[in-house]
């Protein structure tokens, strides 16, 4: 669904701009708004989602990563526990 969201976003926007011309008061709205406006709200949508994207896969690495660094742990406490028992 992550990659699917800027899809929909994008035929949204597609589709107000298709259905300007038959809604009175979003016509009106269109007519002041810059065009540049749509691309920098455009913009601010696409970098969103990009962030969410991005982020997402850094927890999953991050989680990845302080799951090897458990293991090492407890590969240490292991033999540690070797060590004392073979002493004593």
């Amino acid at each position: 669904m992550k990659g699917y969201l800027t899809l929909i976003l994008g035929v949204l926007v597609i589709l107000l701009f298709v259905l300007k011309g038959f809604f009175a008061p979003l016509q009106a709205f269109f007519d002041i708004t810059p065009f540049w406006v749509y691309l920098v709200f455009a913009g601010i949508l696409f970098s969103g989602t990009r962030s969410y994207h991005y982020g997402s896969e850094q927890k999953q690495i991050n989680l990845k990563v302080i799951e090897q660094e458990g293991e090492v742990f407890m590969q240490r406490i292991a033999a540690e526990r070797e060590r004392r028992s073979k002493v004593q």
